[in-house]
């Protein structure tokens, strides 16, 4: 923040239950196209543990078990808060996609877009994709 004073902020939230399904079935489905890849798998393993289990947040999207869901939800908003905490109000959109167009537009000074507001999950669709194609090989 003080390197860019002028820079505004977006933290996107969801409900946490949806957050936390979305992300173990991304998992599951990224897990599934990288079976068998050597290139790809070795892709998978060299990200960084948070990235691909939440681990910074207790997360464990390959076998979560209700304790671990339960540390996961909780540190989740504990995040949203630490952001609201140290970023200020007129810097910060709390932004849940399911808003559209309107708020992110009205943040960021800019007219709302005239197409549609995009609703894919475009890492899901690539990884299912994928899977396809593997199947048809």
């Amino acid at each position: 923040m003080a390197a860019f004073p002028e820079a505004k902020f977006l933290l996107t939230i969801s409900d946490a239950e949806s957050w936390f399904e979305n992300f173990f079935e991304i998992a599951r489905v990224l897990r599934a196209s990288h079976r068998n890849d050597t290139l790809s798998c070795a892709f998978w393993d060299s990200l960084p543990r948070n990235c691909t289990k939440m681990g910074s947040w207790g997360c464990n999207f390959e076998s979560p078990s209700p304790e671990n869901k339960d540390t996961c939800l909780k540190n989740y908003y504990r995040h949203i808060q630490r952001v609201q905490d140290v970023i200020p109000p007129e810097r910060l959109l709390v932004y849940n996609w399911s808003d559209g167009w309107s708020p992110l537009s009205h943040f960021l000074g800019t007219c709302i877009p005239e197409e549609p507001f995009p609703r894919e999950d475009s890492v899901k669709r690539r990884a299912e994709s994928r899977i396809a194609e593997k199947l048809k090989a």
